[in-house]
């Protein structure tokens, strides 16, 4: 077993309110990664989500400007988790569409 598995492993009992800063920090590091988060999302009726809990390692100054924004409304990350479930590399998302402002931003 990887040492990355060993640490997801880890995680499986983990209650998931008991994330923190500290395991995606650990888990970007195993990776080579500068950032990590992690979302759990509903799907109310209505087809719109909402995040019900959140971690991540992104500066505080980017994730006031991500909610002052409202960046979810056209994050492709967000977009894809909403239509499929499945692992996938946010760096092979197309960066058009009408996300064009956030990626310019997030990039900045």
């Amino acid at each position: 077993m990887t040492e990355i598995e060993a640490f997801m492993q880890s995680l499986v009992d983990l209650p998931i309110e008991r994330l923190s800063e500290a395991h995606l920090t650990h888990m970007a590091s195993l990776l080579g990664a500068e950032y990590v988060a992690f979302m759990v999302l509903r799907y109310p009726k209505q087809h719109l989500s909402i995040v019900n809990f959140g971690v991540t390692t992104y500066p505080d100054q980017w994730k006031y400007r991500y909610i002052a924004q409202q960046y979810w409304t056209v994050d492709p990350v967000i977009l894809q988790g909403q239509a499929d479930e499945s692992p996938f590399d946010w760096r092979l998302l197309p960066e058009g569409g009408g996300a064009q402002e956030f990626w310019a931003d997030a990039k900045s």
